[in-house]
């Protein structure tokens, strides 16, 4: 292949592509030369591109790759082949796919030529496809600077004290609305995970002691029998009148004595809240991101005889708990307490 039929082709792949490879030899380049201004005149130089030739990239780089899928990868000489050309066949069209063909060929071309051997490469006139041209690549003359006098400096001062005015006065973003004493709700979250987490728990208190009391008065209450009876049947003959007489001698409402009862009730119900009182204690278990087979999970683990509860907190994320021995008195009983918190969470690690 003769150079002149070798210059439009080399040309029409750099047209092309950025870089074109010859292995053996070195790589043509395009440079890239952003727009500047010239001292003299103030001319807008355009960006441009430069060819250049860069001896340091001789080698082929499906070789190097080749070679490092070897001594690196420690593949067979034939399995890194096949690899490298299943690679080069997904791509887009390169260049260097050509190796068969064009590359071979320009390296056979330059060793023949001693003058491109000696670097003495022709220079290719082409301008590669990358932009459509704008007015800035066609040499745009700028006006010189102006020098600013003392007035214009006082205009634009004065021009900024009226703006600094009107913005710190005028309501010029339109008339205000009535104005409003609420306050306005905190974009901060109001309870975080942790504090969540600890409502829930002291929830779950409450409820697990609210049914103690209930199995116990069930239980007072199956154990009296009939003294319960009739104990109600004599207050019924002896209260003729809705009206009573308190301690202190005066007439009172049964539903106003119903209420002090009520409150006092629940107001010794809130002072007896405490673990201390409950012989099982809330565990939990695990925060998770999503919610992992929950009703499976949990039907397995209340199946075995654990009470599990998975609660969805506000963030989105899932709480898992257990309810176990608060004070476990042997070290058997420790273990197994142990033992049981692990297989509530790998229950749902598992699934994670």
């Amino acid at each position: 292949m003769s150079t002149p039929n070798l210059l439009p082709l080399m040309a029409e792949i750099l047209e092309r592509y950025p870089r074109l490879i010859v292995p053996g030899l070195g790589a043509f380049e395009w440079q890239y030369q952003s727009a500047s201004l010239e001292n003299k005149g103030q001319l807008l130089l355009p960006p441009s591109y430069s060819l250049v030739f860069n001896p340091d990239l001789r080698e082929d780089p499906l070789q190097l790759l080749e070679n490092k899928l070897v001594q690196k990868e420690f593949l067979a000489a034939q399995e890194a082949k096949k690899t490298i050309d299943q690679f080069v066949a997904e791509q887009a069209p390169l260049p260097i796919m050509a190796k068969e063909g064009l590359l071979p060929t320009l390296e056979a071309t330059f060793k023949e030529h001693a003058i491109l051997a000696q670097n003495h490469y022709p220079k290719i006139n082409c301008q590669p496809i990358l932009r459509k041209k704008s007015y800035l690549e066609k040499g745009v003359i700028l006006e010189g600077r102006k020098k600013k006098t003392t007035r214009g400096w006082y205009l634009m001062a004065a021009l900024g004290l009226l703006l600094a005015t009107g913005l710190a006065t005028a309501p010029w973003w339109g008339p205000q609305p009535a104005a409003n004493t609420r306050p306005m709700p905190s974009i901060l979250p109001l309870v975080t995970e942790q504090q969540e987490t600890y409502f829930g728990l002291i929830q779950m208190q409450r409820q697990q002691l609210k049914n103690e009391m209930a199995s116990q008065a069930l239980a007072q209450a199956e154990a009296q029998g009939q003294m319960g009876i009739a104990l109600e049947e004599s207050s019924g003959e002896e209260q003729t009148s809705p009206w009573q007489k308190n301690s202190a001698g005066s007439l009172s409402s049964p539903l106003a004595q119903e209420e002090v009862v009520a409150e006092k009730t629940a107001k010794e119900n809130q002072e007896e809240i405490s673990p201390k009182h409950l012989d099982q204690k809330i565990v939990v278990i695990g925060v998770f991101k999503e919610d992992f087979n929950t009703e499976r999970n949990k039907a397995q683990l209340e199946a075995m005889g654990y009470k599990v509860q998975v609660k969805k907190l506000y963030t989105g994320l899932y709480r898992v708990a257990a309810l176990l021995p608060a004070h476990p008195h042997s070290r058997f009983e420790q273990e197994l307490s142990r033992i049981r918190q692990e297989v509530i969470a790998q229950a749902w690690v598992a699934e994670e």
